[in-house]
């Protein structure tokens, strides 16, 4: 009998990420400085409710996912939830246009409304990509790499993070902010074409053709039995909050920082920032997907709440004592918990509940409701004293810590058909 190779489809793997990647740097390069550009202008509220409507949509759109993606092929899932990347470039865009000249819709309620829709569309688009992104993982991989392959794939889209914080680093004092984003929108759009070559691997003679209606009532039935899985809902509180606490990165971040500058916002340090989270975005995936190939997933979740602690406990010590250095530490951490409680929610879902693709959306619709959430709860704090968000992220922490016990209680006496036995 002919052997199988370990690692099939790799480098498939890494051209598919490598492109999605390349994406997300352009984004990176400029999401990571639209607070500061909104700040200019008095509208911070403007970033809070940018990622609170970009995940409040999700888990509607998500609804339709599961028959879309089946329809569509994988090179077209995967460009159009590209556009995803858009959604935070022309926000800024729009805004830093308005630097240059008084145009008719510089005023606050056009310029909310117009950056409200552009963000709902974006939002739908984030739902194609973030359940296209994990089939196509999951089509290319088999179950002896599968928890690697997440791992990977997962690691090299973070390094967007890394490399689109270097790129606006050493570029974005050096052109003004109209122009700045006007170049990361073509770059984006050039790169986006180049998905379009990526394979679909799926097993697509399985699909019965059916009417979009009958599609999505099974969409809503699949749903149905996911959330009733006894496996899957052990999990559930646990996936919420280690979400909020991604929440954390793009919200409490860019505050915290703002906070231990005296009030105001430096581009250089909040690039430096993103970039030293983004390292630890690259590594947070990697050490995830490597430990599970050696540990079972309960000591991948509490090595991630270990990382989570120390994130608190310096988020807490750039509060009180206004120490740059360790507000930079405290985005390193929160860049680690990121990637790896992303790798780890597919690891979850793909390892120990099912492959089915269904189960990637209702997976992803618990994620946006934990980060829309933290989005939420910044955007009604975004005018008021940051100590609240301080104890915000605290609760947050522990209500993580609370659920990850839970989860391994109820997986200490497995059901008859529990595979629980994967994690031995």
């Amino acid at each position: 009998m002919k052997l199988q190779p370990k690692y099939p489809n790799f480098y498939k793997l890494l051209y598919c990420t490598t492109i999605i990647m390349l994406c997300y740097t352009f984004q990176n390069a400029g999401k990571s400085i639209s607070y500061n550009i909104y700040n200019s202008q008095g509208l911070t509220f403007l970033y809070s409710m940018q990622f609170t409507i970009n995940y409040f949509i999700s888990p509607i759109a998500l609804l339709f996912m599961d028959a879309i993606i089946s329809r569509l092929s994988m090179s077209t899932i995967l460009y159009l939830g590209s556009f995803n990347a858009f959604a935070f470039l022309l926000g800024a865009f729009v805004v830093s246009s308005c630097q240059q000249a008084d145009l008719f819709y510089c005023n606050v309620s056009t310029l909310t409304l117009a950056i409200a829709i552009e963000t709902l569309l974006g939002g739908v688009a984030s739902c194609l990509l973030f359940v296209g992104y994990p089939v196509y993982i999951n089509s290319i991989s088999n179950p002896q790499n599968k928890s690697y392959y997440f791992g990977i794939g997962y690691s090299i889209y973070s390094i967007s993070s890394f490399t689109g914080n270097t790129i606006g680093y050493f570029t974005s004092t050096k052109i003004e902010p109209f122009y700045y984003y006007s170049i990361l929108i073509v770059g984006l759009a050039i790169t986006q074409l180049f998905l379009f070559r990526v394979e679909d691997l799926r097993d697509r003679t399985q699909i019965v053709k059916q009417s979009f209606s009958n599609m999505f009532k099974q969409q809503i039935k699949q749903l149905k039995n996911a959330f009733n899985n006894k496996d899957y809902q052990a999990f559930i509180p646990f996936l919420i909050f280690c979400s909020m606490l991604q929440g954390c990165y793009f919200t409490f971040l860019p505050a915290l920082l703002k906070h231990v500058q005296g009030g105001i916002t430096i581009n250089e340090h909040t690039f430096l920032l993103y970039l030293i989270g983004g390292l630890g975005m690259m590594l947070g995936g990697i050490f995830a997907g490597k430990l599970s190939q050696k540990a079972n997933l309960f000591i991948v979740g509490w090595c991630q709440v270990f990382f989570a602690i120390l994130f608190v406990i310096l988020a807490m010590t750039s509060y009180y004592w206004k120490i740059l250095n360790t507000t930079y530490t405290t985005g390193f951490f929160c860049g680690i918990v990121f990637t790896g409680t992303e790798s780890l929610a597919a690891m979850i879902t793909g390892v120990l509940v099912s492959d089915k693709s269904y189960y990637f959306v209702a997976n992803d619709i618990l994620i946006c409701l934990g980060i829309a959430l933290t989005s939420s709860i910044s955007l009604l704090l975004s005018k008021s004293n940051l100590q609240a968000m301080v104890y915000v992220v605290m609760m947050i922490l522990m209500l993580n810590i609370v659920s990850l016990i839970y989860a391994q209680r109820i997986f200490k006496t497995p059901n008859k058909n529990s595979k629980v036995q994967l994690l031995n």
